[in-house]
C-alpha cells in the first residue's frame, strides 16, 4: 500500500503535474494484489506496479481513496465516520475544526452516542440535531460517510457501517454527491489544497510548526511559494516545492527569538 502512494506522489513530482492531481487523480499505481484489493481487473502480477486507471464509475480518486491513508482512519476495529471526515480537513486542507475543549454538551453528546445502540446513520442525524456539534459536523460527516464505501483496510466494500446496502449519496457546501469521487470533486472544487500541501512541507523542512509568533512571516512565505508556482490558473507540484526549498524561511539559519 505505502508502495502504491510512494509510485503516485513521486510521479506527480517528477512531472510537475497539478498539486489538485494528488487529489483527484483517477489513476494510480498498483500491482495484481492492489486491484483485486480494490475490485479490479487484475492486469499485472504481485512484483510489478503499473500504472491503472480507475473505471469512470469508480469511487476512488487521489490520495484520499489510497488504502494506506484510510486504513489510518479508523476507531478501534472499526471504521469511524467522525476520524475519516476528519482527516482529509487535517491532512490535506488544513480546515479542520479545533477539538471542542472543556464543552459540556459536546461532552455529553459523545458519551451518550457511545452508550447507545444508534447505527452510524442515525449518529450522523443526531448530531445534526444538536446545536454544540451540528456546525462542525455538517462539514465532517458527508465526507466521512462517503468513506464508508471503502473497509477497514481501504478495500472496496457493499455494505455500509450499519450492514446496510451502501447508499453514500449525501451534500457537501451545498452540492449533491453520489460517491467518494463526487464528494472528492465537491471539495476539489471548494478547497485551496496547494496553501495546505505548502504548509505541510514546510513544517517538514524547517522542522518546526507555523508558530503563531512568526505566522506573518510563514504565511508569507507560503504564499509566495504558491504564487510562484502557479501557471495558467495550476499550481505545479514540483515547482512549488522548489518555491518552498528556496524560501528566506527554509534557507534562514540565524536563531529564531
Amino acid at each position: 500500500m505505502q508502495t502504491e502512494t510512494r509510485l503516485f506522489i513521486t510521479h506527480i513530482i517528477q512531472n510537475n503535474l497539478p498539486i489538485n492531481e494528488i487529489y483527484t487523480a483517477d489513476y494510480s499505481f498498483l500491482n495484481a494484489r492492489l486491484q483485486k484489493h480494490y475490485g479490479l481487473t487484475e492486469t499485472t502480477n504481485n512484483t510489478l506496479f503499473v500504472k491503472t486507471h480507475f473505471p469512470a464509475n469508480s469511487s476512488r480518486r487521489g490520495l484520499m481513496t489510497h488504502a494506506s491513508v484510510l486504513a489510518k482512519a479508523f476507531d478501534g476495529s472499526k471504521t469511524s465516520v467522525v476520524v475519516r471526515g476528519v482527516l482529509p480537513l487535517e491532512a490535506f486542507t488544513c480546515t479542520a475544526p479545533e477539538p471542542p475543549l472543556n464543552n459540556p454538551a459536546v461532552e455529553n453528546a459523545v458519551n451518550e452516542q457511545a452508550n447507545s445502540n444508534l447505527t452510524e446513520k442515525e449518529k450522523i442525524l443526531d448530531r445534526a440535531s444538536r446545536d454544540a456539534c451540528k456546525t462542525c459536523h455538517a462539514e465532517i460527516d458527508p465526507i466521512g460517510w462517503a468513506f464508508t464505501e471503502f473497509g477497514l483496510a481501504g478495500q472496496s466494500v457493499s455494505f455500509d457501517p450499519d450492514g446496510d446496502p451502501l447508499n453514500v449519496h449525501g451534500e457537501l457546501y451545498g452540492q449533491d454527491f453520489s460517491n467518494a469521487a463526487g464528494m472528492i470533486n465537491v471539495m476539489a472544487a471548494k478547497a485551496h489544497f496547494a496553501p495546505c500541501f505548502a504548509t505541510k512541507f514546510l513544517i517538514h523542512t524547517i522542522g518546526r510548526k507555523v508558530q503563531p509568533t512568526r505566522s506573518t512571516e510563514d504565511q508569507c512565505a507560503i504564499e509566495t511559494a504558491v504564487e510562484k508556482a502557479t501557471n495558467d490558473g495550476s499550481v505545479g507540484a514540483k515547482d512549488l516545492l522548489k518555491a518552498i526549498l528556496t524560501s528566506k524561511t527554509s534557507t534562514y539559519t540565524g536563531t529564531i527569538q
